[in-house]
């Protein structure tokens, strides 16, 4: 497994898996399918996801 540089934040990393895994458009499944695989904690995840739409990385297309 290759170290990640500590730039690399966690909404990054899990951009980075979700486009890798081929999905533009994803749902909550997706997110945290992704999430486990780069070991992101659950309980985070939806903070991250509204941190990434608050500064504009993704668009929210449906609340939920």
């Amino acid at each position: 497994m290759e170290t990640l540089k500590p730039s690399h934040s966690q909404g990054k990393r899990l951009l980075r898996q979700l486009f890798l895994q081929g999905n533009r458009i994803f749902n909550m499944q997706d997110a945290t399918a992704a999430a486990i695989s780069e070991k992101i904690p659950n309980n985070q995840l939806k903070k991250i996801l509204s941190n990434l739409a608050k500064h504009g990385r993704i668009l929210r297309l449906r609340r939920g």
